[in-house]
């Protein structure tokens, strides 16, 4: 057994979560095995962080419903579900339509609009 630690960011928050686990069993689950079969040690909290890269208080807090939708900082509409990932700084989140606009604008290598420069 090879054990693996990984530091991995969350991706709604950018906590970092230290996760150790058997590489093996990483294997199996990416060859089709359900993660909780692969990994029945580890907490779903962990699985949830491994699987999907969003920590257990994130999860907990989208699935909660009490607390109000983001505001995308690049459109200013509130939206729902997971964000995208700017591409202008690779840390802010923005809507998911927001992140296929500008992954568009980089695919056609159109420049793209600096939006948190234009909000300070």
């Amino acid at each position: 057994m090879t054990v693996v630690t990984d530091i991995i960011p969350c991706r709604m928050c950018g906590n970092y979560v230290e996760l150790s686990y058997d590489s093996e069993a990483y294997d199996r689950w990416q060859n089709g095995t359900y993660i909780q079969d692969a990994f029945p040690e580890m907490s779903a909290s962990d699985r949830e962080m491994l699987k999907t890269h969003t920590c257990g208080t994130c999860w907990d807090s989208m699935l909660s419903g009490d607390d109000e939708d983001p505001i995308c900082p690049r459109c200013g509409v509130e939206y729902a579900g997971f964000p995208a990932l700017s591409r202008l700084d690779n840390k802010t989140n923005i809507c998911s339509d927001c992140g296929m606009d500008e992954a568009m604008q980089d695919f056609t290598g159109v420049p793209l609009t600096d939006f948190l420069s234009e909000s300070k």
